[in-house]
């Protein structure tokens, strides 16, 4: 595999002022404005050392801007280039102010087929001093796992799972299909599950009833269980809504809840997630997502009920 994990994520959203605190307040990030193009009003989110690892910019309409894969340099850039382009793929290299935005070295872009757009980068920006959280917790994590993972919308998920795994070298961790009894009769979930790196799924794919093709979820994962314990607490004193309660999945064992984000879509905000050998990863299939808990609460997009009293935030550029 070239592709080490996801890197970052680009955001645009038309509740820029929401984000604004709820970002540190709720979800721990360290927020900063980017002062380079302040008429852009563009937050760039810190989760570690890297200069940013979330971009959330201004914009009418909200949405997934882009997904930023991670190759450990300029030699294993040019062999992902190589396979999506002899995949059939047009591969754009990026021009000075996208490397300058993204804040990394090397960087070039493709389209999927859903139109999500996926960039593969190499030379992160390390910042100065240490991570400071925008609020008391123990710190997110990272490194060599990466962000997070990120949960897309498809209409076919056996597809979607053997493009990412042409395109991005992507690997199989695993299987997840079950019928839901509903009041309008069974539902069926189909998904596929796939890993870059230790973190026992870094993209998973998924088949949801007339859904808006794309980001379904991002995953943070926290280095305290009492972080997550304490992000619920302020998403009831805050009234921001909860999508799925606290519970434990069944494939990558993450003690998680589900919170709605500003523009409606879902983050889940986890700890203890399963680390797996990457040269000896066994497919399963399971027949249930949870262990326990995870039960739905809030159904289709909400609405942050408040705007969060945000902390006092930083003007950094860079």
């Amino acid at each position: 595999m070239t592709v080490n994990g996801l890197g970052y994520l680009g955001l645009v959203t038309d509740r820029i002022d929401q984000w604004r605190a709820f970002a540190p307040l709720v979800l721990g990030l360290h927020t900063r404005e980017d002062v380079r193009d302040p008429q852009a009003e563009r937050l760039l989110l810190r989760a570690d050392s890297w200069h940013h690892r979330l971009s959330v910019r201004s914009g009418p309409q909200s949405g997934l801007e882009y997904l930023g894969w991670q190759v450990r340099g300029a030699e294993q850039l040019q062999e992902t280039t190589d396979r999506l382009e002899s995949a059939g793929l047009t591969v754009t290299p990026a021009k000075p102010d996208e490397l300058h935005d993204r804040a990394v070295i090397g960087m070039s872009h493709f389209t999927d087929p859903l139109g999500l757009r996926h960039e593969i980068f190499y030379g992160p920006t390390v910042s100065r001093g240490s991570f400071e959280p925008g609020r008391p917790m123990s710190g997110f994590r990272t490194g060599e796992q990466g962000l997070g993972h990120v949960v897309l919308a498809v209409p076919d998920a056996a597809e979607a799972a053997a493009f990412y795994g042409r395109t991005l070298g992507a690997r199989l961790s695993d299987v997840l299909e079950l019928r839901l009894p509903t009041p309008g009769g069974p539902l069926d979930i189909r998904a596929r599950f796939l890993y870059l790196n230790s973190r026992q799924h870094s993209l998973a794919v998924m088949e949801l009833p007339d859904p808006t093709y794309g980001l379904q979820h991002l995953m943070l994962e926290v280095d305290e269980l009492d972080d997550v314990g304490a992000a619920l607490d302020l998403c009831d004193s805050h009234d921001v809504p909860v999508s799925l309660s606290l519970g434990r999945h069944a494939n990558d064992h993450m003690v998680s809840f589900y919170l709605k984000a500003p523009d409606g879509f879902e983050i889940e905000y986890g700890w203890g997630g399963l680390a797996v050998d990457p040269d000896d990863c066994d497919v399963v299939r399971h027949d249930r997502s949870s262990l326990w808990g995870h039960r739905r609460l809030v159904s289709g997009p909400a609405e942050i009920l408040a705007l969060l009293p945000g902390p006092a935030h930083a003007t950094e550029g860079g």
